[in-house]
Order: C-alpha cells, then structure tokens, then sequence
C-alpha cells in the first residue's frame, strides 16, 4: 500500500485525527508526512505506552520499512516496474514472495518455509474483481458479484455461502450464512435513512 499516495495532499508538517464515538471517549491519532509527502509517522491515540508506526521509503519514494512501537521492522523489496514491492520480510524473518499479473492485481503470494512454500493463488475477472482464492491447503473461497459490482455472495470449498444484499444507493441491507445444504444459519439487517445514515 501506497501510503505516500493515499495522504497526498495533507501537510508535510502533519495533520491531527480525532474519531469521537458515542461514549464521548475521544481518541487523537498523529499523522507526520515529509517533503515528499510521504507519511512517516503515525502516532497512535494511546498515552500510556508509546505507540508510534514508522515509515522509510527509497529515493524513488516507494515504502520500503516499517517500524512498529515495539521496534519490530517489516520490510518491502524487489520493487516491479509499478512500484509493487514483490519480497516482504516480517519481523521474524519470514519472507513473502508476491507476483503480479499483466493488470498489477496480485497473483500469487507464496510464504517462504524450511516445511515448504505456503502458495495463495488469486484469480480475477475482466474488470478486476478477485472472483476465487486458492489457499495453500488447496481450498477456494469463490466470489460472485452483480452487474453493478457489488459483492453478492462468498461461497466456500464446502459450500457454505454469505449472501448479501443492498438498497439503490449501495448500503448492505442485509447478510444471510446458509450451510453447505442451504439452510439459513443465520441473518443479520441494517437500516439506513434517505442519507444512508446507518439507524439499525
């Protein structure tokens, strides 16, 4: 992810974010970008204990480390031609291997290990949308979506499904689980006003 890119605009000097909750509890996180306007520095809303993320880009202003508040590094490497970093390195050394496709969308991401490669593939449509995951063990969890590109329903190597529904202006309205046989395991419904303010 693209943090440079995704803050751009915001003052290199910072910005403050306040989320404000209905318990009144506010919490205030710390934004810091650099010239660049990459973000550097995230300060989180805790008080008691240091909570700073740090970020370390390359001269091509691609992200290439992360330091956590504990001072555990997470590497990003092997820059594409894109700026998609290819090599991940976690701070236990675990090493990632990621591949792309024609489109950029990630294709293939393979967990290094002395117990063999961990591989997840990705599988996607013609306009983008992963549309079934093979995970290491060989499972696939599929993806079906409407004309309009909402995700409709996730269906399982067992087939067990979620199905979803939505309003005209795109608000989820309702989550249906059925089992592998059908039968609705359980249901869950939001109501929104004409603002698609979330009500229930």
């Amino acid at each position: 992810m693209k943090f440079n890119r995704i803050f751009s605009g915001l003052l290199a000097a910072g910005l403050a974010f306040s989320a404000q909750a209905n318990t009144s509890v506010e919490r205030e996180w710390l934004y810091q970008h650099d010239s660049q306007g990459n973000l550097t520095q995230v300060d989180g809303p805790r008080t008691d204990v240091q909570d700073i993320t740090r970020y370390e880009y390359n001269d091509k202003r691609q992200l290439v480390k992360t330091i956590n508040a504990l001072g555990h590094t997470s590497e990003l490497k092997d820059h594409n031609y894109r700026g998609s970093p290819q090599t991940l390195i976690d701070a236990n050394g675990t090493v990632t291997k990621i591949t792309y496709n024609d489109d950029g969308d990630v294709e293939t991401v393979t967990v290094k290990s002395k117990a063999g490669d961990m591989i997840t593939r990705f599988t996607y449509d013609n306009v983008g949308q992963v549309t079934q995951i093979t995970l290491p063990n060989s499972s696939v969890i599929k993806y079906e979506y409407s004309p309009a590109r909402y995700l409709m329903a996730m269906e399982n190597s067992l087939g067990e499904r979620i199905e979803y529904e939505y309003d005209n202006a795109g608000n989820k309205t309702k989550q249906t689980i059925k089992s592998a046989t059908g039968e609705i395991v359980s249901q869950q419904s939001w109501v929104y006003d004409e603002l698609s303010r979330l009500l229930r």
